[in-house]
């Protein structure tokens, strides 16, 4: 999947910096659904090129020990018209959920200087 998805975020502490509560809101935009996609393949795409416009998208996760480690679940939501001849469960194609671990090194790194310090 290739994008390039505009995003607005935040993140507020809850517990004097060892947990803090993040959102993420992804603003409408267009994705392109990779060629050995099933629905690609199975020509489930009104627009052969693979391009999807995307709705929006959400996020909500815990970032913690200053924002060094986080997870969290999102998802994203297409546009419906984008598809045809969907059969089964529509739920699964029109929208795409996520689960995110990231780990910040510079976090980490800012951490440890103030704790030298």
């Amino acid at each position: 999947m290739k994008y390039n998805l505009g995003k607005f975020g935040l993140e507020t502490n809850l517990i004097n910096g060892a947990v803090a509560l993040q959102g993420l809101l992804v603003l409408p935009s267009t994705i392109t659904i990779d060629a050995n996609s099933p629905v690609r393949v199975n020509g489930n795409l009104v627009n052969s090129s693979g391009a999807v416009a995307v709705n929006y998208g959400l996020a909500l996760g815990l970032s913690f020990f200053d924002g060094i480690i986080a997870i969290g679940w999102g998802g994203l939501f297409y546009d419906k018209r984008d598809f045809t001849g969907i059969t089964g469960n529509p739920g699964n194609v029109y929208q795409s959920n996520f689960v995110y671990f990231n780990i910040q090194p510079i976090s980490a790194i800012k951490a440890l200087i103030i704790q030298v310090k």
